[in-house]
């Protein structure tokens, strides 16, 4: 019987968790390949002898060898949490992709911005279902769908549609 394992990966700013279900699921909680810290920054970090920040992708090639990610959940979209998604996309298949179903407006300013706006313009087709091949889910809390958590034994806590609300009216 296979274990479930849990790997979370050192990408600096953001965050990036890879799941690796019994089922043979993978899954992978958010994408952050290090575009967002400085050179200064990786230099003090070795000198204070903190641990390097690796890019996701990278590390799911070296360490994954199948084919496919059965689904790559998007906390919330902030660019910290999905720099570099469309690489990502187009070096593997990623059979669902859950996200917040939110209407956050374009963080704008990209000539300044450690990202690249074409991860945004990806993310956007994504959530609006215009990426072929790819299930496109919204979960709330007690939400249920054979799709895609119900074999792995997920249960959604959160958010809840009140919580959705109240981020929308406060802009978080």
């Amino acid at each position: 019987m296979s274990e479930l394992r849990f790997h979370f990966i050192n990408v600096g700013k953001g965050s990036c968790a890879i799941i690796d279900f019994p089922s043979g699921h993978l899954s992978l909680v958010d994408i952050d390949d290090s575009r967002a810290i400085s050179e200064d920054e990786k230099t003090a970090m070795e000198r204070l002898q903190k641990a390097k920040p690796n890019n996701p992708i990278d590390y799911i090639e070296n360490n994954f060898s199948n084919d496919e990610i059965f689904r790559f959940i998007l906390t919330h979209p902030d660019m910290d949490h999905m720099s570099g998604i469309k690489t990502l996309f187009k070096k593997r298949y990623v059979r669902n992709f859950w996200h917040v179903p939110e209407n956050k407006p374009d963080p704008g300013n990209w000539e300044n911005s450690p990202y690249e706006k074409e991860d945004w313009e990806f993310y956007q087709s994504l959530k609006n279902r215009k990426v072929s091949d790819v299930t496109v889910v919204g979960p709330l809390r007690n939400g249920a769908a054979d799709c895609c958590w119900i074999q792995d034994g997920i249960s959604i806590l959160s958010p809840t549609k009140a919580l959705m609300e109240k981020a929308e009216e406060s802009g978080e």
